[in-house]
């Protein structure tokens, strides 16, 4: 990308590590490939193997024979592709990229009947904004919210903390004419499991190329974290790969597909970081790069 096109080329170095909003543990090593692995979840849920969505053998070699080589879910599903949208300078990827995640699956669910834009706003304002909000927050337990409360529509409770400030929950709707509904991920059983366990439940933990691979074609989009290092902000196009600079953080976004460019396989994701950055907003990472493939979420949409 060349760096004068950048929006992010007036942030400072603070205010990139503010833009990435996924809470780490004070110990936590990027270095540690094994880390995310062997530490206990802080999720309530016990979670089902992806492999074993629709009763499918979960070994690799049958999972990858079934799918497709390539995978967009803009392609795939044209009349629910979401606006991309900017987060701006509050770490809010959690609460932006588990509402993108979710209308998606709702508009995918009905069939294009209910198209809602929901409110990252509500999330960042009304769950925990004393500990989360613009400071981040943690994508497992934002899922248990969304099963427990739900969320509410953009045009109830519109984005307002691009500046980086908590605003505070509001008793009602920006327009008092609209209702407040919400819309939620199927409720599952909220138990404090390791991360290798599993049992049926609607939301998802996943795993590995295969078990992503397969969740992605088989249920649709989810929401994948990953390590930040200071190349990837100046990302443009192609497959990014961690080369050379510092760790900045850990970042939250939207996975909508897969494939292969140049012989490198890659996962493809909407950011929200405008349209102005990127591919138009999004990107395409590689495999196994950054602990992309170590922490996703997905879940089924109450519709």
């Amino acid at each position: 990308m060349n760096p004068e096109k950048n929006p992010l080329k007036s942030f400072s170095v603070e205010q990139i590590k503010s833009l990435l909003g996924v809470k780490l543990p004070k110990d936590y090593d990027p270095t540690q490939q094994t880390q995310l692995d062997t530490q206990p979840s802080k999720s309530p849920f016990q979670l089902q193997a992806a492999g074993a969505i629709k009763g499918r053998n979960s070994g690799s070699n049958s999972i990858m024979n079934r799918l497709p080589y390539d995978l967009d879910n803009r392609k795939r599903y044209p009349d629910c592709v979401n606006p991309i949208r900017d987060q701006m300078k509050c770490g809010s990827c959690w609460a932006f990229s588990s509402t993108n995640m979710l209308a998606e699956r709702i508009c995918v669910a009905t069939k294009g009947a209910k198209k809602p834009i929901l409110s990252p706003q509500n999330l960042v304002s009304c769950y925990n904004p004393t500990d989360w909000g613009c400071d981040g927050g943690y994508v497992d337990e934002t899922f248990k919210h969304l099963e427990d409360a739900g969320v509410n529509t953009d045009d109830c409770m519109p984005y307002q903390s691009g500046n980086g400030t908590n605003v505070q929950c509001p008793a009602q709707c920006a327009n008092s004419d609209l209702i407040t509904n919400t819309f939620k991920c199927k409720s599952g059983s909220t138990q404090n499991v390791s991360l290798r366990c599993h049992s049926n439940n609607s939301l998802q933990q996943l795993r590995s190329e295969e078990q992503l691979k397969n969740y992605l074609y088989y249920k649709g989009s989810l929401v994948a974290q990953f390590d930040v290092y200071s190349d990837f902000l100046n990302y443009g196009s192609g497959v990014y790969y961690h080369l050379t600079g510092d760790f900045v953080g850990r970042h939250a976004v939207k996975m909508i597909g897969y494939g292969v460019e140049a012989g490198i396989k890659y996962y493809l994701c909407a950011n929200q970081w405008g349209t102005e950055w990127g591919d138009k907003g999004y990107f395409k990472i590689r495999v196994g790069d950054v602990k992309i493939d170590q922490d996703a979420y997905g879940c089924d949409p109450v519709v």
